[in-house]
């Protein structure tokens, strides 16, 4: 019923209320007749009835009047304006119509705001137009080709690029099925895409083969035409990108040769760049390594050499660690000299002959690079590294042609290795230090000449004035000899003549005084006279073996009270001292000379040393003999020491520097005629006011020596014998037989 009313036009509406009013009053009407009738008498109510009457018609009049003008004034131009709009819709012209608006009733607003949308809405029209004109002929003119069709895919319209496109005659594309032209698998994703949403498709890419056989590429884009919010049609545009994918390709074919253009060109470059920054970098390595040996060649000692090479080279390598092995001729094997770092030179050993890379590159005089991979267990020994320590090196020998000195190792780390220009570089430096060290053996071995030569002078003059020496001991032992010999026989007459004075008479007190001056004189001479001999040597020596160290201990405490409390005697004796063979007397007559010397030295007391000691010992630089291990008795003191314009005086017999009376010049003689007659050699060494040292050598040996044999009591001096006395000075002969 609602929806019938609503169907109900405006004016219809209001008559249909006006009789609704209308029946409303006759209701009313007949109820108060009724009233009046119950109320009124019959004039009263036929009067009553009449004004009723009058009244209801001018009602309905009013009502029908009233009706009539909203109908007329309101409903009318309505239908008009619903005609026109309907009747220029459906000829599809523009809303030509107005409407007077004279008034200023609302009628007269609405007419005059319908006015006004008429002339808005015949813009629009003549727009819309416009557009459907433009847009006809921009469908049809346009290059790209578009498709229309429904939703089951059947092509509705489409332009004449289309036709030319797909190659076939525009009047017989439309109700063609879109899939004739792009493929069934095409359409049915394109199907499946608008199933799961309604929304277009951009830049979808496929392949379509025409009706000549022809294949293109193809970029479809595809819109979705709604209606009331339905989709109803869709509308689809081809681009033909064939020439711009196979541009494309060609461009990316291009990029492709052009990026590995680029890229060889700027490996090209990285290398350029590194070969460039290499040699720049050979360049200051070479520079520096013309300072070094620069400074290598105004080297003047082996101490400098060694430390250019050993830090001028690792900074030439840049290396980390670096160690020079030196060559030991007479070891035979390669001695750790120098390293840059203390604690790994601690580590290192000498090096004999092996298969190391260090014995190698002495012993091949080539110079190698090894990485860590290709060090071996024993190179990683030698050069004190352990397993896990992951290096490279360089070992490079240095030599030259004609000597072998050494082997110089250079370490590096494995993350920055070193290069086959570091190689030669250090080899230059290696076989410059090889030259400047032959120069610099050579400096030395001529200055040793000239120091040889020098001394080879001294020591002939020394020798010729010990030749002299010699010779002026060896007459004044000729002399002293047979003057000790006559003046011994001499003595041989005079004391025992004093006994047989003694024996033969009776002497009064003061012959017997002046006899005994005599003889004590006769015992000063035939002691005197035992000096003599020993100097001269003509005395036999009786040899045999004993311990130096033994015979000084047994000697000091002797000699401790010979000597006086002011004088402190010391031992500093070496127990490893082999046996000599000596006269035991003689040499205790030696050490007693010596102690006595020494104590003279020092007035005012000082310390006495005897010293033992094995050492290696050659008579003098000139001597044809080798040295040879000696045993060494050192008898030393701090006293006033010997002058240097006496040393060459004091072993001549009768020489001394005491004051008369106080020494008869022996002592020193006697020395080194014991010394001599053991095939010893006698040395000192003094300093004024510092002391004096005589150093004694004899030849050890390996006999033991024996215990002395205990003394038996006195001979008895009774006997039956014949006494034979042979001599022959007839004075002895005499003053023995009586």
């Amino acid at each position: 019923m609602k929806k019938r009313f609503t169907r109900i036009s405006i004016s219809g509406k209001l008559w249909l209320f006006s009789i609704v009013v209308l029946l409303s009053i006759l209701s009313l009407d007949v109820y108060v007749l009724f009233f009046l009738f119950d109320h009124y008498t019959s004039i009263e109510f036929l009067t009553a009835i009449k004004k009723l009457a009058y009244f209801t018609g001018a009602l309905f009049l009013v009502i029908i009047f009233s009706t009539y003008l909203l109908t007329r004034y309101i409903t009318r131009p309505l239908r008009v304006i619903t005609n026109t709009i309907r009747d220029c819709a459906e000829a599809k012209k523009s809303l030509n119509i107005r409407l007077a608006d004279d008034g200023h009733d609302e009628i007269s607003q609405l007419v005059s705001a319908f006015n006004v949308f008429a002339g808005s809405v015949d813009r629009k029209l003549r727009e819309l137009h416009h557009y459907h004109t433009y847009s006809e002929a921009l469908f049809s003119s346009i290059s790209i080709p578009f498709l229309v069709t429904d939703l089951q895919g059947t092509i509705l319209r489409a332009n004449q690029s289309a036709g030319e496109f797909f190659e076939v005659k525009l009047e017989d594309l439309p109700n063609t099925h879109l899939a004739a032209l792009v493929g069934m698998s095409h359409f049915n994703t394109l199907k499946s895409h608008l199933e799961n949403t309604d929304k277009g498709i951009r830049d979808y890419v496929l392949t379509i083969l025409t009706r000549k056989g022809i294949q293109k590429i193809v970029e479809l884009n595809l819109s979705v035409i709604k209606e009331d919010q339905k989709p109803t049609s869709i509308i689809i545009a081809f681009i033909d990108i064939t020439e711009k994918t196979q541009t494309q390709q060609e461009i990316l074919e291009s990029q492709s040769r052009l990026t590995k253009t680029n890229r060889a060109l700027y490996q090209k470059t990285k290398e350029l760049e590194m070969v460039n920054e290499k040699n720049k970098k050979n360049a200051r390595k070479l520079a520096r390594l013309i300072e070094i040996s620069y400074e290598t060649i105004r080297c003047n000692s082996l101490e400098e050499i060694l430390e250019i090479l050993t830090f001028g080279g690792k900074e030439l390598l840049e290396a980390e660690d670096s160690i020079v092995f030196l060559w030991d001729s007479e070891m035979q094997q390669l001695l750790p000299s120098h390293a840059s770092s203390p604690t790994r030179l601690s580590n290192l050993h000498p090096i004999t002959a092996s298969d190391s890379v260090v014995w190698r590159t002495f012993s091949d005089n080539q110079s190698y690079f090894l990485s860590e991979s290709s060090l071996q267990p024993i190179d990683l020994e030698e050069l004190g590294l352990s397993e896990s320590e992951k290096v490279g090196l360089i070992s490079v020998p240095i030599s030259d042609q004609d000597y072998k000195h050494g082997v110089a190792i250079y370490l590096q780390n494995e993350a920055s290795s070193f290069y086959i220009e570091d190689v030669h570089l250090i080899t230059t430096l290696g076989h410059q230090t090889a030259i400047t060290l032959d120069k610099l053996y050579l400096l030395q071995a001529l200055r040793e000449k000239a120091q040889h030569l020098e001394q080879m002078n001294e020591d002939l003059q020394r020798t010729q004035l010990q030749i002299v020496q010699l010779q002026k001991m060896e007459s004044l032992g000729t002399l002293v000899g047979g003057i000790a010999h006559d003046f011994n026989n001499i003595l041989g007459i005079i004391t025992p003549n004093i006994d047989l004075l003694r024996m033969t008479t009776k002497l009064n007190r003061d012959i017997e005084r002046r006899l005994n001056i005599i003889q004590e004189a006769a015992e000063r001479a035939a002691k005197l006279t035992k000096q003599l001999l020993m100097f001269s040597r003509n005395q036999p020596v009786r040899l045999a073996p004993l311990s130096p160290n033994k015979l000084i201990r047994q000697f000091v405490p002797v000699l401790q009270s010979t000597l006086g409390k002011h004088i402190r005697i010391e031992m500093q004796l070496d127990n490893d001292v082999a046996n000599i063979n000596a006269d035991e007397n003689r040499l205790v007559q030696v050490l007693m000379n010596l102690a006595v010397n020494a104590r003279d030295a020092m007035p005012d007391g000082g310390i006495l040393t005897f010293r033992t000691a094995m050492e290696y010992y050659k008579p003098s630089p000139s001597h044809k003999t080798t040295s040879q291990k000696m045993v060494r008795i050192t008898v030393a003191d701090n006293g006033t020491g010997i002058s240097e314009e006496h040393l060459d005086k004091i072993f001549d017999p009768f020489f001394t520097t005491k004051s008369v009376g106080k020494g008869t010049g022996l002592g020193l003689s006697v020395v080194y005629g014991i010394v001599k007659s053991h095939d010893g050699y006698i040395e000192v060494e003094t300093e004024p006011n510092k002391g004096t040292a005589f150093h004694i050598y004899f030849e050890p040996t390996t006999e033991i020596a024996e215990p002395k044999p205990v003394k038996s009591g006195p001979p008895s001096r009774k006997g039956s014998e014949t006494v034979l006395l042979v001599d022959d000075e007839d004075m002895i002969r005499d003053s023995i037989y009586d």
